[in-house]
């Protein structure tokens, strides 16, 4: 068997190397699921931060603000150490990973809401700042940062108006402006950054996966050569193991009937035609496997030589008519005008023939006729042509008798046996010589098979 070396390796150096990055694009689905692994975090650190200003609260505030505010904060912080405890041991849909946030920021803008109505400082406005900037640092959905930025400007306005002269309303109007932008600018980066890194992770798993299936073709196509290689040392030892007792069986059979060795009875020579004819038919069968099996491995190679083509029309044709039954059969050779020498592989060639020749035989009764032609194209290609006058077989019979083992249901082939490997091999063999079998036949009326071969003669051969 010819090895040939596995063609997967530039596959997986283009699925490592490729230039061509995989199509890839970042969507809102990606964005939230971002958002979502990290929301226990943020909601864990505001529960914190308002358990800190619970502490601070009870602390340094005054007894009547303090009334107010401590339970705020107190609840502030158990909201936000409940959700965060519940983020963490449940997966919730990343749809519902921005409306938490949304209600988280809620949750900071009514704190800072609440200490400016209860205390009437201008002062406490600046805390807005802090919210206006952790909108910009935390959402990647514009549509959610622009409905918390409402809501947020919405509270702050209130809370402005209530308790800020005209000249601290500009003051504080203008350092919300620049929280503003510091949000936009925050958000705008972030979300490119994340952008950027979704587009890169989905092409390194599409690469992953290109570098997967390159490494699987790999290994199918190691595991098809490794049982390849198993199945033509197999066919090796077959050849050996069979050929070898059958050819002794034969040779000794040849022997006792050529009674060289002294003369055997009537019955003898009886069971010794038997035994040859047994064993011959038995060396036809292994030799058809073998045959077939190389072709189907790619292990039947061609051995191309010039020839004189009348050689193998002559011989085959003799060996048909030497076959069992062949006596009541009347053979026509018609060898067309065509080169003498041509070049192909007069061994497969003579196989094909002998092998198309045996089944005209075996299914054309007897006082039927088998003609041989053969004639050239203009382009060099030789066609040849076995008619007989045999059972013929139908259009569905003609596909399935392509097919290896497939032998017709009829007296004739139940008569001759044969494993069904003849035409199939004879089939084979002409593809792969570049040429193409076809067959024309009617049951009752006989079968036309022609098959054409390139056969170039030798200088045009050699010139080409």
């Amino acid at each position: 068997m010819k090895e040939t070396a596995p063609n997967s390796a530039p596959e997986v150096e283009e699925a490592i190397t490729g230039d061509a990055a995989p199509a890839a694009h970042a969507t809102q689905q990606d964005f939230n699921e971002i958002l979502r692994d990290g929301l226990w975090l943020i909601f864990a650190f505001v529960g914190a931060a308002y358990l800190g200003i619970t502490f601070m609260h009870m602390t340094f505030l005054e007894p009547a603000m303090a009334k107010v505010m401590i339970p705020i904060a107190a609840a502030s912080s158990t909201l936000g150490f409940g959700l965060s405890f519940l983020l963490k041991r449940h997966t919730v849909p990343h749809q519902w990973a921005h409306p938490l946030l949304c209600a988280g920021t809620l949750i900071l803008a009514c704190n800072v809401t609440a200490h400016v109505a209860v205390s009437q400082d201008p002062a406490e406005l600046t805390n807005y700042l802090f919210i206006m900037v952790a909108i910009g640092l935390f959402f990647l959905s514009p549509f959610w940062l622009a409905l918390s930025i409402s809501v947020y400007v919405g509270l702050w306005t209130l809370a402005a108006f209530a308790v800020a002269s005209n000249d601290v309303l500009m003051s504080h109007l203008y350092f919300e402006f620049n929280a503003f932008v510091l949000t936009i600018a925050a958000f705008t980066i972030r979300r490119r950054a994340h952008r950027r890194n979704i587009i890169l992770q989905k092409q390194i798993m599409a690469r992953e996966q290109e570098l997967e299936g390159a490494l699987r073709q790999v290994y199918l196509q190691n595991m098809a050569e490794k049982h390849s290689r198993a199945k033509s040392e197999f066919l090796a030892n077959m050849n050996h193991e069979l050929r070898t007792p059958l050819n002794a069986i034969i040779g000794f059979a040849e022997i006792m009937k050529g009674q060289m060795f002294g003369p055997l009875s009537e019955r003898y020579r009886e069971y010794v035609d038997d035994i040859l004819m047994s064993g011959r038919n038995l060396l036809n069968v292994v030799n058809d496997i073998l045959d077939l099996s190389k072709i189907e491995t790619d292990a039947a190679d061609c051995e191309t030589e010039p020839f004189d083509l009348s050689e193998p029309l002559e011989s085959s044709l003799n060996l048909a008519q030497s076959r069992r039954g062949a006596s009541d059969l009347t053979f026509v050779f018609e060898p067309g005008h065509h080169a003498a020498t041509v070049y192909s592989d007069r061994r497969r060639l003579k196989q094909i023939l002998i092998n198309l020749l045996s089944n005209a035989v075996k299914f054309t009764p007897a006082g039927g006729t088998i003609t041989l032609r053969s004639s050239e194209f203009s382009d060099g290609r030789i066609l040849f042509e076995i008619e007989d006058t045999g059972i013929g077989m139908s259009e569905e019979q003609i596909a399935m008798a392509l097919d290896p083992f497939w032998k017709a249901d009829s007296a004739y082939a139940t008569q001759f046996g044969g494993t069904g490997l003849g035409l199939p091999i004879a089939h084979r063999f002409v593809r792969q010589l570049g040429g193409d079998l076809t067959i024309h036949s009617t049951p009752e009326h006989g079968t036309n098979v022609q098959f054409w071969l390139p056969m170039q003669r030798p200088e045009l051969a050699q010139a080409g």
